[in-house]
């Protein structure tokens, strides 16, 4: 009889142990520390990391987080609803996210963040970058309409509480910008590149459009695109067409167009030896606003965390920096985020190594490296891609200070 009852136990202790394991391989919430916005305090989050299920488990996930990641690499979570994946920005009045049925803010002052209902259920988030210290926009792609025979795009404010949403017919956009004369947005539509104007109560209206170079591929912006007065900048590659190479190569290339005057050109970068700067293959840049210094240089960085520093008056570059934590092709990425003075290089790896997941911290204007974080547990897991749950979107606390 003791046996029997002592056998009992153990095989219930075991059956417990199994399903908190299996818990822990779907999603990694072994570790996982649960909190809510009006509870967060934004002065001890470095980063803040959207966590959703890849492109083919979409329909069959139930949940997805947010990980609010410290300094010393370990994290807080909330958890969101899948179907779309998490819209997000951070500016000096706290961060702001979305999942498909609500709206996120985590307020700086502690304790004055909410959670509201979208006015706009289960319609795809698409782009949210600061207009301002105290205000967001947010972009989500409405359903095609035969009315309009276009695809529409809805855009709401957030002040920091959410405002009207407006529905346009409109492109999906390439990049948004804040200029001198506004915000603003670029979309490739039918062979050309179409400029449209975007405010809080008119929506998305074209402002104009110039004809497509085939060749020009734009890099995905991290957040919003510089906009130096009213001269908006994309940054991109231009396929040469190179023979022997099956890959191909592409050139390095600025897009500049006045908002204003509608004047529109398109430079090739070019190294220090004066000669069009290229790369092999399809390599994929990240870029933004916020990854630019104050003289305007830009900063762009491949998955593999090569960085070219690019003067955007000349198109010139002026240095290059190598990744601080070499791989093996294949094996992690790079994605990087900017704020005020700094940019955080995330190395990601990809679930098949046993690399630590890290984010490098280097002060924009020397590009020093000051702060190493390593993650620790459960962020590890998530961030090096070994569970259910993929890093997808990554925005920085604006009010962070290194130095």
């Amino acid at each position: 009889m003791f046996w029997q009852k002592r056998f009992r136990m153990i095989r219930r202790f075991v059956a417990q142990a199994t399903a908190i394991a299996c818990v822990c391989l779907l999603i990694g919430a072994c570790g996982v520390q649960k909190t809510e916005p009006v509870r967060v305090n934004l002065a001890d989050v470095v980063l803040a990391v959207g966590l959703n299920p890849s492109a083919q488990k979409f329909t069959e996930a139930k949940s997805a987080m947010v990980a609010l990641v410290h300094k010393d690499g370990t994290a807080e979570y909330i958890d969101t609803t899948t179907s779309t994946p998490q819209n997000m920005a951070w500016n000096r009045a706290g961060l702001f996210f979305d999942d498909k049925e609500h709206n996120f803010f985590i307020a700086t002052p502690l304790g004055q963040g909410y959670v509201s209902d979208r006015a706009n259920p289960n319609v795809p988030g698409w782009q949210m970058v600061p207009v301002g210290d105290g205000a967001m926009m947010a972009m989500y792609q409405a359903p095609y309409s035969d009315v309009e025979r276009s695809t529409m795009m809805q855009t709401q404010w957030f002040t920091p509480q959410p405002r009207q949403v407006v529905t346009k017919p409109a492109a999906l956009p390439d990049v948004v910008a804040q200029c001198s004369s506004g915000i603003f947005a670029v979309a490739r539509d039918e062979g050309y590149h179409v400029l449209y104007s975007v405010s809080e109560v008119d929506g998305m209206l074209q402002a104009d459009a110039q004809p497509v170079n085939k060749r020009f591929i734009a890099a995905r912006a991290s957040g919003a695109v510089p906009c130096v007065g009213d001269e908006l900048t994309i940054f991109g590659g231009s396929s040469n067409g190179t023979k022997g190479n099956s890959s191909g190569s592409q050139v390095l290339t600025l897009l500049k167009w006045n908002v204003k005057t509608h004047d529109f050109q398109q430079q090739t970068v070019t190294s220090t030896d004066g000669k069009p700067q290229s790369y092999d293959g399809e390599a994929s840049f990240a870029y933004g606003t916020t990854l630019t210094a104050d003289n305007r240089e830009m900063i762009v960085m491949t998955e593999d965390g090569k960085v070219e520093f690019i003067d955007m008056r000349t198109a010139e570059i002026t240095k290059s920096a190598e990744s601080p934590q070499v791989f093996d092709a294949g094996a992690a990425s790079y994605s990087i985020v900017g704020s005020d003075d700094y940019a955080y290089l995330i190395f990601t790896p990809n679930g098949d190594t046993k690399d630590t997941a890290k984010v490098f911290v280097y002060r924009k204007s020397d590009w020093k490296l000051i702060y190493t974080i390593t993650a620790q547990g459960a962020l590890n897991d998530l961030l090096s891609n070994r569970k259910e749950l993929h890093p997808t979107v990554f925005a920085a606390n604006p009010t962070m200070n290194w130095d």
